[in-house]
């Protein structure tokens, strides 16, 4: 029933149009109200077999204690009081983050579904909320950058070349290289840097620390010419991406410095992109000395999942963080 209506939504979306693009079809696939992969009720991301996917947040308190510590370095001349921590894209029932002790005025989380609104001197964090965001894909094909597509054959998801670039695409102004290998994907996502753009238009100061995976825009029209765009389920990693619309979830690397530069125009200063590793090695160290130190001589859980957060070969260079400061 819920495959059928999501087929149902695609197709009434498509009617509207030759073809979706396929940010119209991630729209609908991860954030239709009744029927997107976001909106189920369900367990999405964990270290279990019924889950799809985990990230670092799914270690438990550890991440949330590096992460706090690392804010608390970066904010070391400042009142924590009279911050507020502000966690976007929070997992319900995720938890760690409202369960650490910590030294700021409050806690505040919004779900991936929710409007956000900040105020005043705030901790904003997001921990893979940008690549959980419709994104585009484009082709080099017989000279120029072509749009790829969503069209329905029947009950069949079908993926096709649009006749223009979408205007989404066109707002974005995009440096496309002038040529390519023929074939070469890439996917980008105006919508993440919409989200960023929102997020820092809210009237807030203090700091902004984005987890994510991502590339650098030379790095992405060069050195990836399969695209980046994938889709998870049960922990399994695929490139169908029009397989069970509703029932995996769609994303694609983020763009770093075109992100970064949201922030700068926002006004925010001292924008820093780091490896995950680097970025908890610089600002958190006394807190991994701690945990690491904690147990000499027996086997620590904690002490396992600050290798796993930290260490190149696991998540250490699989992600990375942007952070900055805006202050009054």
């Amino acid at each position: 029933m819920r495959e059928d209506g999501i087929i149902n939504a695609l197709k009434t979306e498509a009617q509207k149009h030759t073809a979706l693009t396929y940010a119209q079809f991630c729209e609908i696939a991860l954030y239709h109200p009744l029927f997107g992969y976001y909106q189920q009720k369900r367990q999405r991301v964990g270290r279990n077999r019924d889950t799809d996917f985990y990230t670092a947040e799914s270690l438990g308190p550890v991440f949330a204690q590096l992460t706090i510590a690392a804010v608390k370095s970066i904010l070391r001349h400042e009142n924590l009081n009279d911050f507020t921590f502000v966690e976007l894209g929070a997992e319900p029932g995720s938890g760690s983050f409202a369960e650490t002790t910590h030294n700021f005025n409050g806690y505040q989380a919004f779900s991936v579904q929710d409007e956000i609104l900040l105020s005043g001197k705030s901790v904003v964090f997001a921990n893979e909320i940008l690549d959980a965001q419709p994104f585009h894909r484009l082709v080099f094909k017989n000279g120029v950058w072509r749009e790829l597509g969503v069209r329905l054959d029947g009950d069949e998801l079908v993926e096709s070349e649009l006749p223009e670039l979408s205007q989404p695409i066109v707002a974005a102004e995009l440096d496309l290289p002038s040529t390519a290998p023929d074939g070469y994907l890439l996917d980008v996502s105006p919508q993440a840097e919409a989200l960023l753009h929102k997020i820092c238009s809210n009237h807030w100061q203090g700091v902004l620390v984005l987890f994510d995976y991502g590339k650098l825009w030379h790095e992405l029209v060069s050195n990836c010419p399969s695209g980046t765009a994938r889709a998870y389920r049960r922990h399994n990693i695929s490139r169908n991406l029009l397989d069970t619309p509703g029932q995996q979830d769609l994303t694609c690397h983020v763009c770093w410095d075109r992100l970064e530069k949201v922030a700068l125009r926002s006004g925010f200063t001292a924008m820093k992109l780091e490896r995950q590793e680097a970025f908890f090695v610089h600002h958190a160290q006394d807190e991994i000395s701690r945990i690491i130190s904690s147990k000499p001589g027996e086997f620590d859980s904690a002490r396992q999942d600050v290798i796993e957060l930290i260490h190149p070969h696991h998540m250490g260079s699989k992600f990375q963080v942007l952070s900055g400061l805006r202050m009054p």
